[in-house]
C-alpha cells in the first residue's frame, strides 16, 4: 500500500509540472518522508524521467536531535554517513563525515555565541585543521557574512548577505562576494505561511538560474518539490 501511494504522489507531481516555465526545464524532483514525530526521516531524489537518483535517510534522538545522516546513491549502496554530537543543552557542537565513496574521513566543530549561534566552524581532514569560517548574523538571526580562512589565516571568500522582508518573512536574499553582488534569491509564501518556491539568479553568468517549487499536504508538512533550471544562461 505504501508503494502504491508513494507512485501515485510521484505521479502527481509530475502531472503537475506538465505546465511549463518559459525559458526553464525541469529537471528533478524531491519526495521526503515524515515519522510519527513530524521529523523529516527520508529525502528521494528523481531526475524529470521519474528515475531514482539517490536518496537520504535522517535518524533522530529522543530529544529531537538529528544525530545521523545516511547518503545512498540509487543502488542503495551507502555512500556517506554523517554523525551530529550535542553538548548537554542539545547545541550540535561537532558532526563526522565519512565518505565511503572515496575512504576519507572529515569532521567540523561548532563553537557557538550565548544565544546558540554557530559563529565559527573548524574543518578537519585527515586529523589537522584545513580551514574555518567565520559567521555573524543580522537582528533577525539571519546569515550576514560567512568569511572563510585557510589554517594559515588568509582569507579564501568573503560572503556576505542583504535582506527584503514581507510579513516577517525573508521575501528576497542577496549574496555577495567581496563587494560584487552575484545571486539574487526571491522566495514566495503561502497563506498559512509555508514556503511554496524560491527562485535563485546568479548574476555572474557562470551558473544557470533555478526554481524549486514545493508542495504540502494537510499537515503542513513539505511532501514534495520539483527543480527547473533556466534554459538560457
Amino acid at each position: 500500500m505504501r508503494v502504491v501511494l508513494f507512485l501515485a504522489f510521484l505521479c502527481s507531481l509530475c502531472c503537475s509540472s506538465a505546465q511549463e516555465i518559459e525559458d526553464y526545464q525541469l529537471v528533478g524532483f524531491r519526495s521526503y518522508t515524515y515519522n510519527v514525530k513530524g521529523e523529516k526521516v527520508e529525502k528521494r531524489t528523481f531526475d524529470s524521467k521519474q528515475k531514482l537518483k539517490s536518496f537520504v535517510r535522517y535518524i533522530f534522538d529522543d530529544n529531537g536531535n538529528k544525530i545521523e545522516t545516511l547518503k545512498y546513491n540509487h543502488d542503495t549502496i551507502l555512500q556517506t554517513r554523517y554523525i551530529y554530537i550535542y553538548n548537554r543543552e542539545n547545541v550540535k557542537v561537532r558532526s563526522l563525515k565519512l565518505n565511503f565513496s572515496k575512504n576519507a574521513e572529515s569532521s567540523k566543530v561548532y563553537i557557538v555565541n550565548e544565544n546558540d549561534k554557530n559563529v565559527r566552524t573548524d574543518y578537519f581532514d585527515q586529523g589537522g585543521l584545513s580551514k574555518y569560517t567565520l559567521i555573524s548574523y543580522t537582528d533577525k538571526g539571519e546569515y550576514e557574512s560567512r568569511k572563510t580562512f585557510n589554517k594559515s589565516d588568509d582569507l579564501l571568500s568573503n560572503t556576505g548577505y542583504k535582506y527584503k522582508y514581507e510579513n516577517n518573512r525573508v521575501s528576497e536574499k542577496l549574496r555577495f562576494s567581496g563587494e560584487k553582488l552575484v545571486s539574487k534569491t526571491i522566495y514566495k509564501y503561502d497563506e498559512k505561511g509555508n514556503k511554496i518556491s524560491y527562485s535563485i539568479f546568479n548574476l555572474s553568468g557562470r551558473k544557470s538560474n533555478k526554481k524549486r517549487l514545493y508542495q504540502y499536504n494537510s499537515k503542513g508538512q513539505c511532501i514534495g518539490s520539483k527543480v527547473y533550471e533556466s534554459i538560457k544562461l
